[in-house]
């Protein structure tokens, strides 16, 4: 008898789909800086609207609005919420049912046959329901639910990562071009300013006034800046 409940014992362990998940210990700091709600705050902030742009605002709002990784990584979500509520719901007990409802006619010259006043004419009523439950005793059910919401976990911080990925690039474009229309803007006025200084000097030869500074080094410095410029 010892004996097979040994084996009984054994069989049981053997079974088991793995140990509950413990968190590994390790040293952090009794306060953080900031706290969750914060912190969630601050990441969901949308900073581009510090830069007061209403171009920036617009385009980042047509990028959330029509990307399609965007979208992609929202059914993701939604996939593994749904995975996550099917996987569940094995914990509780299934019901089913089912009905089923039909009109006959007998056969007047079958065996028996029937009275020639009888109705060879019935309705057929019939109705199951059912009741199942599966007792999760090696957790299976379990380990599973843990790795469907892990898959959700997962999935929400992708969708996280593809917003960021997205205003961030919109964002960064708009600045890099807004910095080179910038840039446009004051290489056109220095060249604007070389050419007034080489009419000037232009002016001053023309007039005979101060012959010499026309092949002094700034003259000709501006007017080789202007010409380089010009290229």
């Amino acid at each position: 008898m010892k004996r097979s409940i040994v084996i009984f014992v054994v069989f049981l362990s053997g079974c088991t789909l793995g140990p509950d998940y413990l968190r590994p210990l390790f040293d952090s700091p009794a306060k953080y800086r900031i706290d969750y709600p914060a912190a969630a705050e601050v990441a969901n902030a949308k900073w581009w609207e510090q830069f007061g742009d209403p171009v920036l605002n617009q385009l980042i709002e047509d990028a959330l609005r029509g990307n399609l990784e965007i979208k992609a990584a929202a059914a993701r979500v939604d996939r593994f919420l749904g995975l996550l509520t099917t996987t569940r719901s094995q914990f509780f007990p299934q019901f089913g049912y089912s009905y089923d409802a039909s009109s006959n006619r007998a056969s007047r010259v079958g065996q028996p046959p029937l009275g020639p006043n009888a109705d060879n004419t019935y309705n057929l009523y019939q109705g199951a329901l059912g009741a199942s439950w599966q007792i999760d005793l090696f957790g299976r059910v379990r380990r599973q639910s843990e790795a469907a919401q892990a898959q959700v976990y997962a999935s929400e911080q992708g969708r996280r990562g593809v917003i960021l990925s997205v205003v961030t690039t919109a964002a960064v474009s708009y600045i890099v071009l807004r910095a080179l229309d910038r840039e446009l803007e004051i290489a056109s006025a220095t060249a604007r300013n070389y050419a007034d200084t080489k009419q000037l000097f232009q002016l001053r030869f023309a007039g005979g006034v101060d012959r010499e500074a026309l092949a002094s080094a700034p003259g000709e410095g501006a007017s080789n800046l202007f010409a380089s410029t010009r290229r």
